[in-house]
């Protein structure tokens, strides 16, 4: 005798008074089918002696009759950011901790990437790349800088979903990686790769972080904080070119820039210890690039006129310095390495 035949003569035998779960058959065989309690009770009807009646037990994460479903958001998440909800608190110990942590974070991307390249361009013309020229050397500090502003393509939208601490602790110890290891390079595509793509890809990561984290905190204070946070930039566009002059007639090319590892190292931890997003994340339409942002003719007439002032500016600061003659700036710094050359 089939299941399924036994399944049918349950049901011609009781009708409606089955609902569906696991029956055993006498000859061993499972129906889907159960009795109502209710009905049996009003009937009285016994349980037939081939058939024996047996309800699962719910398993523990079963959502029962009556139960009431978990919100969409866990209370992990809302007691996080519940200490620091509503409007921006445009103040305060954590407010400003993260003001230094972003201050800090432009030290070390803007003002060692794009601010110290002046001093590495001029060393590798006169020492380790001599036999390149001086236009191919600077394919390392286009690339580096090029790759600063790329990943803010997908960061942004990676900070809104809400991943922002992993990211930035990753890019950190990846640009002080990098920064130790350009040290080691000894050819030309060494230099690219370490000092070129890595550097400006990883500071790019964490700049872009930084930046768009100001926004949770201040609101009315937002223009002044942000020009506080680009004093960073200044401190390491000093900083950095004026210690590697004197660095390199002391201690060589290596340890120099080992002493700048050491500087980014100690910025960027304290970084990762302070900084840290006020707003929880959220799913805004539009996919990794929102491309739909670009029918908004405003936003679109300003990344335009945005782009080519800056393109303008550069070429134009390029054809001057391609048609006047080498500062004495830069002529200190190549005797410099000439008597660096000669002592060693």
């Amino acid at each position: 005798m089939s299941p399924r035949w036994e399944a049918k003569h349950a049901l011609r035998r009781y009708g409606n008074t089955f609902t569906p779960n696991y029956i055993h058959t006498s000859s061993g065989s499972t129906c889907i089918l159960r009795r109502t309690s209710a009905i049996m009770a009003e009937e009285k009807t016994a349980i037939p002696p081939d058939v024996e009646l047996r309800v699962t037990p719910p398993k523990s994460d079963t959502i029962r009759d009556g139960q009431k479903l978990p919100e969409k958001t866990s209370q992990d998440i809302t007691d996080k950011y519940a200490t620091h909800a509503g409007d921006a608190p445009d103040g305060g110990i954590k407010a400003w901790s993260v003001v230094l942590a972003s201050m800090l974070t432009t030290f070390c991307t803007f003002g060692y990437v794009n601010s110290s390249w002046g001093v590495f361009q001029a060393y590798y013309e006169q020492d380790l790349l001599s036999d390149k020229s001086p236009s191919t050397i600077a394919w390392i500090g286009s690339v580096q800088y090029t790759f600063i502003y790329l990943p803010g393509l997908a960061t942004g939208r990676l900070f809104d979903l809400g991943h922002f601490k992993i990211p930035y602790f990753v890019s950190s110890c990846g640009l002080i990686a990098c920064t130790f290891l350009t040290a080691e390079c000894k050819q030309y595509w060494h230099f690219l790769v370490v000092q070129g793509v890595f550097t400006g890809l990883f500071s790019g990561i964490i700049y872009a972080q930084a930046i768009s984290v100001i926004s949770h905190w201040f609101a009315k204070k937002k223009g002044i904080v942000l020009g506080i946070v680009s004093i960073g930039t200044s401190i390491g566009g000093t900083l950095f070119p004026i210690a590697g002059q004197k660095l390199l007639s002391h201690v060589g090319f290596k340890w120099t820039v080992r002493a700048f590892g050491f500087m980014v190292l100690f910025a960027l931890g304290i970084a990762n210890l302070t900084i840290d997003r006020r707003l929880p994340p959220m799913n805004v339409k539009g996919g990794l690039l929102n491309l739909s942002a670009f029918r908004n003719p405003a936003y679109t007439l300003y990344s335009l006129r945005r782009s080519a002032c800056r393109k303008t500016l550069r070429f134009t600061s390029l054809q001057s310095r391609m048609q006047r003659p080498r500062s004495a700036a830069y002529l200190r710094a190549i005797s410099l390495i000439r008597s660096v050359r000669s002592m060693s």
